[in-house]
């Protein structure tokens, strides 16, 4: 009887440390998913831009454009 009082002892101070590991687990996930979707750069921004950009002109010429054509484009959208 004493031995099973120590396992079950045992058991709630285990499940306490994973309860608590558990809660410190889930708010480091959710803070730096937070920072991460926080955190936009101009270089990300650029890459989107240019990726539409790029998205748009293949679709246009039917090929894939150069970065010169590239260039050009985003120069032309960003001065409208």
């Amino acid at each position: 009887m004493e031995y099973l009082k120590q396992l079950r002892d045992q058991n709630k101070i285990e499940i306490e440390i994973f309860d608590e590991l558990k809660k410190q687990t889930e708010k480091d996930i959710s803070g730096n998913a937070h920072r991460r979707r926080k955190r936009w750069t101009d270089k990300k921004r650029l890459r989107l831009i240019v990726r539409v950009i790029d998205k748009k002109l293949w679709e246009e010429n039917g090929k894939k454009p150069t970065r010169n054509d590239v260039e050009i484009e985003l120069l032309i959208d960003s001065k409208m």
